[in-house]
């Protein structure tokens, strides 16, 4: 196997390594600790608030999760991604010790490098390492368990074919192309990139050829398998399953199952069955997934594991601050612009705010990329839509809660004007100040962003609507002008609903003087259809 680059490092915890990674202000820290039988397990951990535990699939390794971990660590989680037994950079059993129970007693001595018990998020292979792991104690392990595409009984003919695959290619690949037409045939429905960086993790050159990242005895040790008796097979499937529903039917923290929509591995019924071990538990069904193949990651399921993660488990303060300060970042960008675009300035200061400026955004360059469909699905309103329900509404006089990065009300966003929208009986008031950025004629507020603010509280008023809607038409008539630096108010209201078609009308005022009248027409749609459309930045 290959030797890792980091070489042995004492067990520390992850308040510890909070310590000494805020000292030298660097990326995730590898680790090494000593699995059962004192086999080496290989991780990388992010530093935060509330811990999370990332447990990988059969064949996969810790990168699987990919963006998963900075996406978790940048809302503020302390996330620690491991290498299973076997697999990644961790050590082989020279044993063959690749039973579920071996796994699970990795995972026990895992936990001793938390201060607490952590999230647990378990993909597959991870998943039942977990509760195996669970099924070894009396004292409730995690915080939280999330499964993803796995449950205790699994499908025989999907158990069957990811083994098989597993199991082909002893001699490897003449090269990452050969590799990837390989990952192709087996799965034709996975989005082909192009390019090989992820293959490196999962594959490792050895003697010119390209090696599966894993040892050919966690397949080939399971005589039921090998053997190629299908009865055998399911007797042991049977077995494991039915050790894994008592481990599950310990667990009394809260517990989510993500199943893939296209899973050939978790069935309904199977979901079910857990459901029935576990009543408290909830599930999500995540339309278009399938169950990760060799080489995929598990990001698809990551939306549902942040919405999770919010509601059972805060990150702490770490968050809270993380969105004042971009709120506050935000803001100075807005007063930034509006001093740009009003006030003269020599050659000297022009040049130096262009160079603070430029550094500035190489950095947040580096950081990861926001995850804006998550961040929608983890509004209570989108739950609920989702899940067919009645969306909250706002207590009368309360500003209604929206997104922060909305591009006119959004406090979070730069290019806004941090308008705020509040419910007042059955309408909803929006309330916003134009700066010089948004002049249009002197002293007075240009007509577009009259228009947009008018759009954006029409938008509002349909959160309370309880419902989803595109702007069809936008109708328009200017009374008078918009003055800039003062109180602009502008007022929405129902004026109709004819099936999926909805009009509002709204006025803006200044003063008392109105200065705008306007009358929009949306379509609404299907939520959940809208949502599946939706893809997620790299």
């Amino acid at each position: 196997t290959e030797e890792t680059a980091m070489g042995s490092q004492p067990a520390q915890s992850l308040k510890e390594t909070a310590i000494s990674n805020a000292a030298t202000d660097q990326g995730p820290r590898p680790f090494v600790l000593a699995g059962h039988g004192d086999l080496e397990i290989v991780g990388d951990e992010w530093t935060g608030g509330a811990s999370v535990l990332l447990l990988h699939g059969g064949g996969q390794n810790r990168h699987a999760w990919k963006a998963t971990a900075r996406r978790l660590a940048a809302a503020g989680y302390a996330v620690a991604a491991v290498d299973a037994r076997g697999h990644g950079d961790s050590g082989w059993s020279a044993d063959g010790d690749y039973d579920i129970a071996h796994f699970g007693q990795d995972v026990l001595a895992i936990l001793e490098r938390f201060d607490e018990p952590p999230v647990v998020v378990g993909a597959s292979l991870g998943g039942m390492s977990a509760l195996a792991a669970q099924g070894l104690a009396e004292r409730q392990l995690f915080s939280s368990v999330i499964l993803v595409d796995v449950t205790p009984r699994m499908e025989l003919s999907g158990v069957s074919r990811i083994m098989g695959f597993m199991a082909a290619h002893p001699e490897g690949f003449p090269s990452l192309e050969a590799a990837a037409e390989t990952i192709a045939a087996y799965n034709p429905n996975r989005e082909r990139s192009g390019e090989f960086d992820g293959l490196r993790k999962v594959l490792l050159e050895r003697d010119g050829r390209w090696h599966w990242r894993w040892d050919p005895a966690f397949i080939t040790s399971k005589v039921e398998l090998m053997s190629g008796d299908p009865n055998a097979l399911a007797e042991r499937m049977d077995a494991m399953a039915a050790d894994l529903h008592t481990a599950a039917a310990k667990l009394t923290v809260p517990t989510l199952v993500v199943r893939g929509g296209q899973s050939e591995l978790v069935s309904v019924d199977a979901v079910q069955e857990f459901l029935a071990e576990v009543p408290h538990a909830s599930y999500v069904d995540v339309s278009g997934a399938g169950h990760m193949g060799a080489g995929d990651d598990n990001d698809t399921f990551s939306t549902a594991v942040l919405d999770f993660l919010r509601e059972h488990v805060p990150a702490g303060t770490h968050e809270a601050e993380l969105l004042t300060a971009r709120t506050s970042a935000a803001a100075a960008v807005r007063h930034f612009g509006h001093a740009l675009v009003h006030h003269d300035a020599d050659l000297d200061l022009l040049t130096r705010v262009t160079n603070e400026l430029e550094t500035a955004s190489a950095s947040l360059q580096d950081a990861p990329v926001r995850d804006r469909l998550a961040e929608i699905l983890a509004s209570d309103r989108m739950k609920a839509l989702l899940n067919g329900a009645a969306p909250p509404t706002t207590a009368e006089g309360q500003a209604i809660d929206i997104s922060g990065h909305l591009l006119i009300g959004g406090s979070a966003n730069p290019f806004g004007v941090d308008a705020t929208y509040v419910r007042d009986g059955d309408e909803v008031v929006a309330h916003a100040v134009l700066g010089a950025a948004f002049e249009g004629p002197p002293g007075r507020a240009h007509g577009g962003m009259v228009s947009a603010i008018v759009d954006e509280t029409m938008t509002a008023l349909m959160t309370q609507l309880g419902t989803i809607a595109f702007t069809a038409s936008l109708q328009l008539d200017y009374t008078g002008p918009a003055p800039l630096h003062a109180d602009l108010e502008f007022r929405a209201r129902l004026h109709s609903r004819d099936g999926r078609r909805i009009t509002i009308t709204c006025s803006g005022s200044s003063g008392g003087d109105t200065f705008i009248e306007a009358t929009g027409t949306f379509v609404e749609i299907d939520s959940a259809r809208m949502m599946s459309t939706f893809g997620r930045p790299e």
